[in-house]
């Protein structure tokens, strides 16, 4: 079987092997076109094969990466410092809630 692309011819080799009542094709890999091709069935009566081309990823396609995007906020301080003084409310809060409890049960 001949392979044409823009570059050049290229003749493929395969085997075709037959096990009991099942026949296996070999699988060629073109790295550089990107295809594959597989013998699936052969007609011997008539002459004929069938063959399947598949077009197959590149290996150099294949990395393994994240993508990842960083934004830098420029007032992402003031947000901070809001949650700090938040949190220093909320302690400050708990603190005089405590203290006019024990007041209010020394009065009572």
């Amino acid at each position: 079987m001949h392979f044409t692309s823009e570059e050049k011819d290229t003749l493929l080799t395969s085997r075709f092997l037959v096990r009991g009542n099942q026949a296996v094709g070999e699988e060629i890999t073109l790295e550089k076109e990107g295809f594959k091709a597989t013998i699936k069935l052969i007609q011997p009566k008539d002459g004929t094969a069938e063959i399947t081309l598949e077009h197959a990823e590149k290996s150099e396609n294949y990395r393994d990466f994240i993508v990842m995007r960083a934004v830098k906020f420029p007032q992402i301080n003031i947000l901070w410092i809001g949650c700090l003084i938040m949190i220093l409310g909320t302690i400050i809060a708990i603190i005089e809630r405590i203290r006019t409890n024990r007041i209010g049960r020394k009065t009572a």
